[in-house]
């Protein structure tokens, strides 16, 4: 199991690597005197066009883990009306200007979902089939609420920052899932949430936010000795990070961690209540997709406001 996890850890992880700087390079592609800039006024790509990519289709396989977890529970869902949901938000959020008026952008993201419930209640009670029609309509807006958390927030940071601070925002956050394994596997003995997750110890909790705090630590000291600028800079050509004391870094790598555990916790309440050991077994070692992703999704959000707070008190 751990070899398989370590595989596939390291495929992953470079298929990302590979995404995030693909990504980077499209925010150079000059689209002056093309169609691109005489319809939509600009003369590059908005950022984050290969991330919403990589999310929608993360967003689908994540979309058909989250029915079976459903029919498990013996749940109707509406899969078409769920990831088209969340599809739309992410999509949304990407072509939304940076500049857009913050009511008109939620009018418009709200709107979106409140069509989503509508459609998913009208074709899960079409032909009078309306047993469970209502929970399945709640669960199938829930579904698509969860998957589109971690995209659209991971895409609001790509709109102001380097496509590398997203890849710190991961990486802070899944370095608490790694820490927080190999602390429980040595010295684990006292068991978190043994009705939930009864792998987990406080031991690993503790083994894994003090590796995220010092792996945001870490990574703000190589950004402020000039080891990295040109890949952190922002579109304005400043390195958010640069201006991190190492404090906030300890103190943002930790909450990282904290939610990124809580995301993990958060999909274990789905499985055990629907008898599920994984989501699926799309990714061996790991199980499914939302396995692999249910502590980014959480963290997204806090990574967000993170960089937002430090950067309206500096």
């Amino acid at each position: 199991m751990l070899h398989m996890r370590i595989i596939a850890s390291a495929l992953m992880v470079a298929a990302l690597a590979a995404v995030l700087y693909l990504d980077g390079q499209l925010d150079q592609a000059d689209l002056t005197d093309t169609a691109f800039e005489r319809f939509l006024g600009r003369q590059t790509l908005p950022p984050g066009l290969l991330l919403l990519g990589v999310f929608l289709v993360l967003i689908v396989l994540a979309g058909r883990e989250w029915g079976r977890v459903l029919r498990a529970k013996q749940v109707r869902t509406d899969g078409l009306a769920m990831t088209t949901g969340a599809c739309g938000v992410a999509t949304l959020i990407y072509l939304l200007p940076e500049a857009s008026p913050t009511r008109l952008a939620m009018a418009i993201v709200v709107s979106w979902l409140a069509v989503i419930l509508w459609v998913a209640m009208i074709r899960l009670s079409w032909g009078g089939r309306i047993q469970g029609a209502v929970i399945a309509s709640a669960c199938t807006l829930l579904g698509a609420f969860y998957l589109c958390v971690g995209p659209a927030f991971y895409l609001l940071i790509r709109q102001s920052h380097s496509v590398w601070i997203v890849a710190g925002v991961i990486a802070v956050t899944k370095s608490c899932d790694i820490g927080a394994y190999f602390t429980g596997r040595a010295i684990g003995r006292h068991k978190l949430i043994v009705w939930l997750s009864p792998g987990k110890t406080w031991e690993g909790l503790l083994g894994g936010v003090f590796c995220s705090g010092a792996v945001c630590v870490a990574l703000v000291a190589f950004c402020q000795n000039g080891y990295a600028v040109g890949w952190w800079a922002d579109n304005a050509g400043v390195g958010p990070l640069l201006s991190y004391p190492l404090g906030y870094a300890a103190m943002s790598g930790i909450v990282l961690g904290l939610t990124g555990q809580l995301g993990d916790l958060t999909v274990s309440l789905f499985k055990r209540d629907a008898g599920l050991k994984d989501a699926g077994q799309a990714v061996p070692g790991f199980g499914g997709v939302l396995d692999v992703i249910d502590s980014p999704i959480l963290a997204a959000p806090v990574g967000y406001w993170l960089l937002t707070i430090h950067g309206l008190i500096n």
